[in-house]
C-alpha cells in the first residue's frame, strides 16, 4: 500500500509539472510567431516595388512638370501600396493566429501522451508488485507446507486425519490467494468476495478439533494477515483500475474533443488558406496595377520629356524665324527709304514738267478722290452701324419670337385644359338636359293632373252656383287665393266642425272665394282697357329686359358674327398693333373678377383669352413679314457693299496704274495732258 500511494504521489506531481510546462510554452513559442510575422511583414515590404514618390529624381520631374495626370497616378500608388501593406499585416496576423493555435493543440496533445505514458508506468508497476505479493504467498504456502509436513512426520501415527485437516487449510488459503491475485488483475471481482469467503471459513475452523486449534491458530493468524494484504492490495488495484479506466474514459474524451479541435483546425486553417490566397491573388493584383501605374508615369515622363524638347525646338524655330521677320523689316524699310526718294525724284521731275494749270488740275483730282474715299468710307461705317443695329435689332425679334413661341405653348395648354373643361361642363349641361326634361315630363304631368282636378273642383262649385261657364274662372288665381287662405280655412272648419256639416261648409266657402276671383278678374280687365295706350312703351320695356336677361346659349350663338366683323377690321389694317403682355406668368387681360361666397376671385376669360390669341397671332405674322424683308434688305445691302468694295480697290489699283503712265510720259506731250485733263473734267 505504501508503495502504491508512493507511486500515485509522484504521478501527480509529474502531471502538475507538465502541466505547469505545457502552461508556459505558449507564451514562449508566442515571440518567434511574432518574429516570423515580422520578417514576412519586412519582406513584403521589401518585395513590393518602390513606388514613384519615393525617387527624388522622380520627385523633382514631377515639380517640374506640374501634370494632373501624374500626381493621379501617384495618387493611385500610393493606395495600392497602403492596401498592399493592409493585405501583408492581415496575412501575418492570421499567420501568428494559426501558429499560436497549432502549438496550443501540440501542447495539449503532449500532455495527454504524457499522461497515457504515465499510466501505462504505474500499470506496470501494480503488475509487477502483484507477482511479487503472488511470489510472497507462494513462498510463505511452501513454508506452511514445509511445517506441516513436519508435523505430520511428528505426529504420523497419533491421527491421520488431523494432517488432512491442516493441508485442507492450507490448500484453501493457497487457492484464494489465487484467485484474489488473479481477480485483482483481472478487476472483475469487488474486496467484498474476500469477506465473503472469510466469513464462510469461519464455521470450518470451529468445527474442527481442538487439537488442530494450536496449528491453526498460527495458520489462522497467518492467513488472515495474508488475507488483509492481498484484501489491500486488492483495493489498491480496484482503485488503480478505476483510475484507469477514468482515465481511458478521460483519454477517448480528450481525443474526441482533439479530433474535433483538429478538424476545427483544418477547418479553419483551410478557410483562412482559401482567405490567404484571396489576399495573395488581391495582393498580386495590386502589385500589378502599381507596376502597371508605374509603368504608365514612365511612358507619361518619357512623353513629358518629348514635349519639352518639341518645345525647346520650336522655340529655336521661333527665335529663327523673329530674326528673319527683324531683317525682312529692315529690308523693307529700306525699300521703303528708296522709294521715297524715288518718288521725290518724281515727284521734283513732274513739278519741273508740269505746268501750273496741270498742277492744280492734279490737286484737284486728289481732293476729289480724297473726298470720295471719305464719302466712301462714310458710306461704309453708315452702313456698318445699320447692319449692326439690324443684327441686334434680329437678334431681340429672335428672342421675342422664342418668348412668344413659349407663350403659344402655354396658350395652347391653357386651350387644352379650356377644351376639357369645356367637354366636362358640356357633359353636366347634357345631364341637366336630361334632368330637366325628366322634370319638364313630370311638371306637365302634374299640370294634366292639376288641371283635371281643376275641371272637378269647377264642376262641383258650378252646381251650386249660376255663373255662366268655368272657362270664366280664373284657375291660377283661385288656386293662389286657396294657398293664401289655407290655414284660415282649416281653423274655420276646426271651430264650425260641431255646428256646422262639414260637406255644406266647404263649397260654401269655396264659392265665396270664387266670387272673390271672378270680381277681382273684372277689375284687372278694366285696368288693362285703360293701360292700352301704354302698350309700345311696354313693349319696348320688354324688348330691352329681353336683351339684359339673354342666355348664355344665345350670346355664344351671336358670338361668331362677332368674331367675322373683328377678323374683316384687322385684315383692312396696314399693320398690327404690338399686344402687351407680362412674361413668367398670366396677364390680367385674359382674367375677369367674378362674386363668390368668399369674395372676388379672378379667373380666366375665355373671350379676353381668344381676342388676346388672335392679336398676338397677327402681331407674329407681320413680325415674320417684317423680319424675312430686313433679311433680304440685309443681305442685299452686304452683296452690294462687297460689290462696291471691290470696285473700290480697282478703281484705286487703276488710278495709281494710270499716274505712274502720267509720270513717264515726256515733256513733247503736254498737248495731250491737257486733252486728257479736259476729258477728265468731262467725266
Amino acid at each position: 500500500m505504501g508503495g502504491v500511494q508512493s507511486a500515485n504521489d509522484g504521478r501527480e506531481i509529474e502531471t502538475s509539472e507538465k502541466e505547469s510546462s505545457t502552461a508556459l510554452v505558449p507564451t514562449t513559442t508566442t515571440l518567434p510567431v511574432t518574429e516570423a510575422a515580422m520578417k514576412t511583414d519586412d519582406e513584403l515590404h521589401d518585395a513590393i516595388p518602390p513606388a514613384v514618390d519615393d525617387d527624388p529624381e522622380q520627385k523633382d520631374d514631377q515639380q517640374r512638370a506640374p501634370d494632373n495626370d501624374a500626381a493621379y497616378d501617384s495618387d493611385d500608388s500610393m493606395s495600392a501600396k497602403c492596401r498592399a501593406r493592409k493585405m501583408t499585416t492581415e496575412l501575418a496576423n492570421f499567420r501568428r493566429d494559426l501558429q499560436q493555435k497549432r502549438q496550443l493543440h501540440q501542447s495539449k496533445l503532449g500532455a495527454v501522451k504524457d499522461e497515457l505514458e504515465h499510466l501505462r508506468k504505474a500499470l506496470a508497476e501494480e503488475k509487477r508488485r502483484n507477482r511479487a505479493l503472488i511470489k510472497y504467498v507462494q513462498q510463505q504456502e511452501h513454508h506452511l507446507a514445509q511445517q506441516t509436513h513436519a508435523h505430520e512426520t511428528h505426529a504420523h501415527e497419533q491421527d491421520g486425519a488431523a494432517a488432512t485437516s491442516i493441508a485442507s487449510p492450507l490448500c484453501d488459503v493457497r487457492r484464494e490467494a489465487l484467485e484474489i491475485v488473479a481477480s485483482g488483475e483481472n478487476a472483475l471481482e469487488p474486496a467484498e468476495r474476500v469477506n465473503a469467503e472469510a466469513a464462510v471459513d469461519e464455521p470450518r475452523d470451529q468445527s474442527s478439533s481442538a487439537r488442530e486449534q494450536s496449528v491453526e491458530r498460527l495458520a489462522d493468524g497467518e492467513r488472515l494477515a495474508l488475507k488483509r494484504e492481498l484484501a489491500e492490495s486488492q483495493h489498491a488495484l480496484q482503485c488503480t483500475t478505476g483510475e484507469l479506466l477514468e482515465l481511458r474514459h478521460e483519454l477517448a474524451q480528450l481525443k474526441a474533443q482533439l479530433r474535433t479541435q483538429q478538424d476545427e483546425a483544418l477547418e479553419e486553417s483551410s478557410r483562412q488558406s482559401a482567405a490567404g490566397r484571396t489576399l495573395k491573388a488581391e495582393l498580386a493584383e495590386t502589385q500589378f496595377r502599381l507596376q502597371i501605374s508605374q509603368a504608365e508615369a514612365l511612358s507619361l515622363q518619357t512623353d513629358v520629356d518629348q514635349l519639352r524638347n518639341q518645345v525647346k525646338s520650336l522655340k529655336d524655330v521661333i527665335k529663327a524665324g523673329k530674326e528673319i521677320i527683324a531683317i525682312r523689316e529692315d529690308q523693307v524699310e529700306q525699300l521703303k527709304g528708296k522709294l521715297r526718294q524715288i518718288e521725290d525724284t518724281l515727284q521734283e521731275r513732274e513739278l519741273q514738267i508740269m505746268s501750273d494749270d496741270l498742277r492744280r488740275e492734279y490737286d484737284r483730282q486728289l481732293t476729289n478722290i480724297r473726298n470720295l474715299r471719305d464719302l466712301y468710307e462714310e458710306r461704309e461705317r453708315v452702313s456698318r452701324m445699320e447692319r449692326d443695329n439690324l443684327v441686334r435689332q434680329l437678334d431681340l425679334k429672335k428672342n421675342e419670337l422664342a418668348t412668344e413661341q413659349e407663350k403659344n405653348k402655354n396658350l395652347e395648354a391653357l386651350v387644352e385644359s379650356l377644351q376639357t373643361d369645356l367637354t366636362r361642363l358640356r357633359t353636366e349641361l347634357e345631364q341637366t338636359q336630361e334632368k330637366l326634361s325628366q322634370s319638364q315630363a313630370e311638371s306637365k304631368q302634374l299640370q294634366l293632373e292639376m288641371g283635371v282636378v281643376n275641371q272637378f273642383i269647377s264642376k262641383f262649385l258650378l252646381g251650386m252656383s249660376r255663373k255662366p261657364a268655368a272657362s270664366d274662372i280664373n284657375i291660377d288665381k283661385l288656386a293662389a287665393v286657396l294657398e293664401e287662405h289655407r290655414d284660415l280655412l282649416i281653423e274655420m272648419t276646426k271651430d264650425e266642425a260641431e255646428t256646422i256639416d262639414t260637406g255644406a261648409f266647404l263649397p260654401r266657402a269655396l264659392y265665396d272665394l270664387i266670387t272673390e276671383v271672378d270680381e277681382a278678374n273684372e277689375r284687372t280687365e278694366n285696368e288693362g282697357a285703360q293701360d292700352a295706350p301704354n302698350e309700345p312703351d311696354a313693349s319696348g320695356e320688354e324688348e330691352f329686359t329681353d336683351v339684359q336677361n339673354a342666355s348664355p346659349e344665345q350670346i355664344a350663338d351671336k358670338l361668331p358674327k362677332v368674331w367675322r366683323v373683328l377678323i374683316e377690321l384687322v385684315n383692312h389694317q396696314e399693320r398690327a398693333q404690338p399686344v402687351p403682355f407680362v412674361e413668367g406668368g398670366e396677364s390680367e387681360e385674359c382674367l375677369k373678377s367674378i362674386q363668390t361666397r368668399n369674395g372676388p376671385r379672378t379667373v380666366v376669360s375665355v373671350s379676353k383669352t381668344y381676342i388676346k390669341l388672335k392679336d398676338l397671332i397677327l402681331e407674329k405674322k407681320s413680325l415674320k413679314k417684317e423680319t424675312n424683308r430686313l433679311r433680304t434688305l440685309n443681305s442685299h445691302l452686304e452683296r452690294r457693299l462687297d460689290s462696291q468694295e471691290k470696285r473700290l480697290s480697282a478703281v484705286s489699283l487703276e488710278l495709281t496704274k494710270t499716274w505712274h503712265l502720267v509720270g513717264k510720259m515726256q515733256v513733247s506731250f503736254v498737248g495731250q495732258d491737257v486733252l486728257l485733263f479736259s476729258d477728265d473734267k468731262i467725266f
